[in-house]
């Protein structure tokens, strides 16, 4: 990595806000996170979500957080956490079944070699560990309809600077790209993990509206996760030794 993407990293730390647990989808990881043993949080970015669920589960031995940004050691250390810099897109800087909990919340969509990463968690997860995966859907419902009337889905990016073919500000138009690469329909996810050696354990649907009366019709969607803004899955470690 050069020294321009890392200062985009560092400066890109303090605007995730993705997996804050004030946020739908980081409720949905404090509840799916095992309530004993050990803890990593895969791009992390500053810590507040590890935190949180540290604190909402005593029996967890601490916490460990990684991140591409070069801030994430002493963030992480003026939580009471440890921080580590790493990459996602290669080998993680962990020994094998070091983990009983991985969790990798609105991350997976932003890497380029899904196959890897997964595999990855899958080799740093004791035996019979939790991965916590939170990402948005594609197929959600507001999706579906978007797509009948000619404008990009939600979540997916045409190109590296600017939101395109939404139509509306309202939508996203001329909004700044996520760096999205990979966004997934819930049978893809699920296979994704299954081809990986996971046994997909729970599958909840999140919100993408936080409050207001679509807040309340989103809340309805993820009743049925296929129509969801996006999934929290707990996936659990099958086998050990070398991953599939």
């Amino acid at each position: 990595m050069n020294d321009s993407q890392q200062a985009f990293y560092d400066r890109y730390i303090d605007e995730k806000v993705q997996g804050a647990p004030s946020l739908h989808r980081g409720r949905r990881v404090i509840e799916l996170v095992d309530a004993t043993g050990s803890v990593l949080d895969v791009g992390c970015g500053t810590g507040e979500l590890l935190e949180a669920v540290v604190r909402a589960k005593p029996g967890l031995a601490g916490g460990v957080g990684m991140d591409l940004a070069a801030t994430v050691t002493s963030r992480l250390a003026a939580r009471g956490l440890r921080g580590v810099v790493g990459d996602l897109n290669q080998a993680w800087p962990f020994a094998s079944e070091a983990f009983d909990n991985v969790i990798a919340a609105e991350v997976i969509e932003h890497v380029f070699d899904t196959d890897s990463f997964v595999r990855e968690a899958w080799r740093v997860l004791k035996p019979g560990g939790a991965f916590i995966v939170t990402t948005p859907n594609l197929a959600y419902a507001a999706n579906r309809l978007l797509l009948t009337l000619g404008i990009q889905p939600l979540f997916t990016e045409t190109s590296t600077s600017r939101s395109l073919g939404r139509w509306l500000g309202a939508l996203g138009q001329g909004n700044p790209t996520q760096g999205h690469l990979k966004i997934f329909t819930g049978g893809a996810l699920r296979e994704l993990l299954e081809m990986c050696n996971f046994t997909v354990e729970t599958v909840r649907g999140y919100r993408f509206i936080q409050s207001g009366v679509l807040g309340a019709v989103d809340h309805m969607l993820t009743l049925r996760p296929t129509l969801s803004a996006g999934f929290a899955v707990r996936a659990r470690k099958a086998g050990s030794g070398v991953p599939a």
